[in-house]
């Protein structure tokens, strides 16, 4: 089982702690802050030693190459959890993955071969655009992943009111954990709103190191959530797909009626 999805999917259990191996001390939390995501290319985490120091909660690794040494990055983040995005993961692929030491991985394409959904070992997390029609999103949550993250548009800035509608409209489609990807600036304030919208994480991209230091530390300052208006304690307009009703006691309802 993924230790990434065990913890996204934990997210309201207390006490709070960090899911990674980062040295520091422990803190008890009454409501769980937005996991921070740290978005890095392959060629960037083989060059430049200084990746490993920052302090996401997890690192995701893009741009890999077809003839990439996959080891290099377990050998990189082996004190780290982190997953890979890959556009078209093949089964075999996956298989590499998980030896490897990989968390989760980012599925970029519906084109994908459909057998490495059996893969437990791996978290599955499935991109989706921000103006996918609501019926795709709900179809897609159906399927056998963990989360699913939505990619904002880049002129996201500053963030409006139809943003957050976009937002919520994923965030009342799906019960999956939901992560925002965007390459826009987003303020405290911001992300205070959305942390209180029921989004679960942010991708972040390195470079520039500054930005992941300042949101590591405004996610760190975040105050603490209004239970009472978080969306993730609201029922979905969707009708679960596992129900608590057994079809024969519904039987005999009928029959007494």
């Amino acid at each position: 089982m993924s230790k990434f999805i065990e913890f996204i999917e934990s997210m309201h259990q207390q006490p709070y702690s960090n899911i990674g191996f980062r040295q520091g001390k422990q803190t008890q939390r009454t409501s769980p802050d937005l996991v921070l995501v740290g978005q890095t290319s392959f060629r960037l985490l083989e060059n430049q030693n200084g990746i490993v120091k920052l302090k996401p909660d997890t690192f995701l690794v893009n741009k890999i190459p077809e003839n990439a040494n996959i080891k290099l990055i377990g050998n990189k983040l082996s004190k780290q959890i982190w997953g890979v995005k890959i556009t078209e993961p093949t089964e075999s692929q996956i298989k590499n993955l998980v030896e490897t030491g990989c968390d989760y991985i980012v599925i970029e394409s519906m084109e994908t071969e459909a057998s490495i959904l059996n893969e437990v070992k791996i978290g599955k997390i499935v991109t989706l655009e921000f103006d996918l029609e609501e019926e795709l999103i709900h179809a897609v949550s159906r399927l056998p992943i963990d989360a699913v993250i939505l990619i904002l548009p880049k002129s996201m800035k500053p963030m409006t009111l139809k943003d957050l509608v976009v937002i919520q409209r994923v965030l009342g489609t799906t019960d999956k954990p939901v992560i925002l990807e965007t390459s826009s600036e987003i303020s405290h304030p911001q992300l205070e709103i959305i942390r209180n919208m029921g989004i679960t994480g942010l991708i972040t991209t390195i470079p520039p190191i500054s930005k992941i230091n300042r949101l590591r530390t405004a996610i760190d300052k975040l105050p603490e959530r209004n239970i009472g208006n978080d969306r993730r304690y609201a029922q979905l307009p969707y009708e679960s797909s596992t129900s608590s009703i057994d079809p024969l006691d519904t039987e005999d309802i009928s029959q007494d009626d």
